[in-house]
């Protein structure tokens, strides 16, 4: 649907104006709304992305200084004769059948006298 105003030949933007103008229901503010939506949508996701890459530069900057830390110390380790004990953890692991069967049973027997163990000797000291 085009709306020659003139006789000249108008660019197509020009066009494109008029074609809006006269469309039904239609207002610039509507659009001039839209635009500023779009942009504010636009400088929104522009901030989040510099803030990405803001957190992935620091991360980036802690994990060399980790480095150089820990390489300084493994050369301090090797340079010095000092025997440097690590300490090592042993941890024992329960079986977890185990440990259940034993809570059932002291809660039962919680349940059958009513009364806690650690309370009964509070009162009857042995």
């Amino acid at each position: 649907m085009e709306y020659k105003v003139s006789e000249k030949n108008n660019s197509f933007i020009d066009i494109l104006c008029i074609e809006i103008r006269y469309l039904s229901k239609f207002r610039w503010a509507h659009l001039h709304e839209r635009f500023q939506y779009e942009n504010e949508v636009r400088k929104k996701r522009l901030r989040q992305e510099v803030l990405q890459a803001k957190r992935e530069a620091n991360l980036y900057i802690e994990n060399v200084e980790k480095g150089r830390k820990l390489r300084k110390l493994e050369k301090k380790m090797k340079d010095s004769n000092e025997d440097f004990h690590i300490r090592e953890w042993n941890y024992d692991q329960q079986d977890p059948h185990e440990a259940a069967t034993r809570r059932k049973a002291k809660k039962n027997e919680q349940q059958s006298t009513g009364l806690s163990e650690s309370l009964l000797k509070q009162i009857f000291p042995s």
